[in-house]
């Protein structure tokens, strides 16, 4: 039998158009020679809908849309992921098999998330475990995501069912490096425990905060990966099963045999997730473009770079905003950079409007030698203002710059250089930046002036000013912020690896004293196992302190 496992995009809320995309890739894989079409997890409705599930109307719209799509589905099955209300009161989280112009069969999802960016228990119920289907004198296993990543009822039916293939509809999230240390690690185990292969179909795209990286895969009972699809975008998987288990090709959704790099350097499956991100948050909502302010440092020249390569120069609008605190240096290095990449630049200096601010309100700031950051952060509020105007006229995404161990530590002044529709960069740290950056300008020759990179950092708001006045070293500073918010280690527990617990410890305080400005924060894509926001949910009133 010849399945196919199509990762592709849905719209959350997209009921009808989630369903025409099926059915187009249901036709594509049957002119392939489909023998069976899967799609992932909760595709007719997108994933996650969140609250749009508290909703009686979307859920009854959901299910005649299914029904519709059931009328078109000829004799090859279609296995979709779906809302599903088997009863009164009842919703879960179910993959409907689809055939001859009728829904043969419903399966639910027995183990339900909640944990990281996941919360289904808030609105589905989990179900039973369900007998395995049987197609072309097969016995199939039906599980959804999160069924095979734990143990629990549906392992253990699988185990003990004598199944001849298993099927996991899935809507897995990406993280850096989740598919090579975790992903699959867990289902070549899940495949030789249960003694056939396993066949993932992983969603693709950006939703808000999440990218979905695809990298559908298929796993013989001995544990080898026998298919692989490619990550971060739209493509059908095809694999013979029966006897043996075998990759046949993989292809685009027109059709077109792809070819599939295993595996991605770091920093381009970084790239390639936040492009993801980027251009399905702007596509989605329907924004022509976006706009960046563009400071000739780093974080921006790699939004900016970022930017053109997920959208085309084009889209792409860059404004830099000098001042007296700027040097020569970074106001040519912000125009080369535009001209090089060939997007729409302007240089809108805030000087009058920073000294005219600074005349109004001199008479009740008190003593200039008090002020510490306020006239700081005028100049990034001024910038802010800037930005906003200009995305109010042309109608851009302002896309923020601020980065992950700048937001740790609260190095970012709230309504000036933290403004913005989208905060691309929110989840990577300095180092991470640094690293994508110097990937795109030598392995993929983007024109970003090597100055950019050698410099070292600065907000440039006041003389001489260096981020290492105001933060620790980034090569210290990105290690503890790992531990800390990543793998929730105690400032003693960070301070016995990596030494000096007193700048440990102020690094860890400053992250929780910063909670209300990262609240207010824009939200971004999620590349690490913990994003502040989805993930990491700390109370912003609170007195406890790690030791």
């Amino acid at each position: 039998m010849k399945v196919a496992l199509a990762q592709c995009n849905p719209l959350v809320g997209d009921l009808a158009g989630n369903a025409d995309r099926a059915f187009r890739a249901w036709r594509q894989a049957v002119d392939l020679g489909a023998d069976l079409v899967v799609l992932p997890e909760l595709f007719l409705c997108g994933y996650p809908p969140e609250d749009l599930l508290l909703f009686d109307a979307f859920i009854d719209e959901a299910e005649a849309v299914l029904h519709d799509l059931a009328r078109r589905i000829g004799e090859v099955p279609l296995l979709v992921g779906t809302v599903h209300r088997p009863g009164p009161d009842r919703l879960i989280n179910a993959a409907a098999l689809l055939r001859d112009g009728a829904i043969h069969a419903v399966v639910g999802k027995t183990c339900l998330p909640n944990y990281g960016p996941f919360d289904e228990k808030r609105y589905f119920e989990p179900s039973p475990p369900t007998a395995p289907i049987e197609l072309n004198g097969l016995k199939i296993g039906v599980t959804i995501c999160e069924d095979l990543w734990r143990d629990g009822p549906a392992v253990e039916l699988l185990r003990n069912e004598d199944v001849d293939v298993v099927l996991n509809l899935s809507a897995s999230p990406y993280h850096r490096r989740k598919y090579q240390q975790q992903r699959r690690p867990v289902f070549e185990g899940r495949a030789w425990e249960c003694g056939a292969p396993v066949l993932v179909c992983n969603l693709v795209g950006g939703q808000d905060e999440l990218v979905f990286d695809g990298q559908s895969f298929v796993v013989a009972p001995d544990g080898r990966e026998v298919a692989h699809g490619p990550a971060f975008r739209e493509a059908i998987v095809l694999v013979g099963v029966g006897s043996a288990v075998e990759q046949i090709g993989t292809y685009d959704l027109d059709g077109m045999q792809i070819d599939v790099n295993d595996e991605l350097p770091a920093e381009q499956e970084l790239a390639d997730a936040l492009g993801l991100a980027l251009r399905d948050y702007v596509e989605k909502n329907r924004f022509p473009g976006i706009l960046v302010g563009l400071s000739g440092g780093v974080d921006s020249a790699l939004v900016a770079a970022l930017g053109v390569r997920a959208l085309g120069a084009e889209r792409v609008r860059a404004t830099s905003m000098p001042s007296r605190f700027n040097s020569a240096g970074t106001r040519s290095d912000a125009r080369a950079l535009a001209e090089g990449l060939g997007i729409a630049f302007d240089e809108v200096p805030i000087e009058r409007v920073f000294e005219t601010t600074l005349d109004v309100l001199r008479p009740y700031l008190g003593d200039e030698a008090d002020w510490g950051t306020t006239a700081e952060n005028m100049q990034a509020r001024i910038r802010g203002q800037y930005l906003m105007a200009l995305s109010n006229r042309y109608g851009l995404l302002v896309t923020a710059t601020g980065n992950k161990s700048e937001l740790a530590m609260g190095y970012a002044t709230l309504y000036g250089d933290m403004v913005g529709g989208y905060a691309l960069i929110k989840d990577l740290t300095k180092t991470w930046v640094y690293r994508v950056t110097d990937y795109l300008r030598v392995q993929e020759g983007m024109p970003i002036p090597e100055t950019i990179l050698t410099r070292p950092p600065s907000a440039e708001l006041r003389e001489n000013q260096t981020d290492q006045d105001s933060l620790p070293p980034y090569d210290f500073l990105d290690q503890v912020l790992e531990l800390y918010i990543e793998h929730n280690r105690s400032p003693r527990e960070i301070a016995q690896e990596l030494g000096d617990i007193e700048l440990v410890r102020h690094i860890c305080r400053a992250v929780d004293r910063n909670e209300y400005k990262r609240r207010q924060a824009a939200p971004g894509p999620r590349v690490t196992e913990r994003v502040f926001g989805k993930d990491r949910r700390m109370p912003i009133t609170q007195r406890w302190i790690s030791s």
